[in-house]
């Protein structure tokens, strides 16, 4: 990704050894660690995709990030209609819900 720099965050080791390969920068962990955010370097970030396949862990992380970073643009993605209302009050800047309920 010419011109844009990004940091990922991934808890798979598998997928980490082969992002490394592709040269693109990660963080092994779990995104919902405050301490794996602050690793990543969430607080220099500009924008900030919450986009796991759990929606509490989304919001989880849009809290956290929020919290590190407040100017910070932040896409969310709520894949349950049922929680997408409560999710924007966590602050992103952009929800976007699934098109399934899963």
């Amino acid at each position: 990704m010419a011109g844009i720099s990004f940091v990922l965050v991934e808890t798979d080791e598998g997928l980490c050894n082969e992002r490394l390969k592709d040269v693109i920068p990660v963080v092994r962990g779990d995104a919902k660690q405050r301490d794996i955010l602050a690793q990543a370097g969430i607080e220099r970030g500009r924008r900030i995709c919450a986009l796991i396949d759990n929606d509490a862990g989304n919001l989880y992380i849009t809290v956290t990030a929020r919290s590190l970073n407040p100017r910070a643009k932040i896409i969310m993605r709520a894949r349950h209609r049922r929680y997408a209302e409560a999710m924007k009050n966590a602050g992103p800047t952009n929800l976007s819900r699934s098109t399934r309920e899963a």
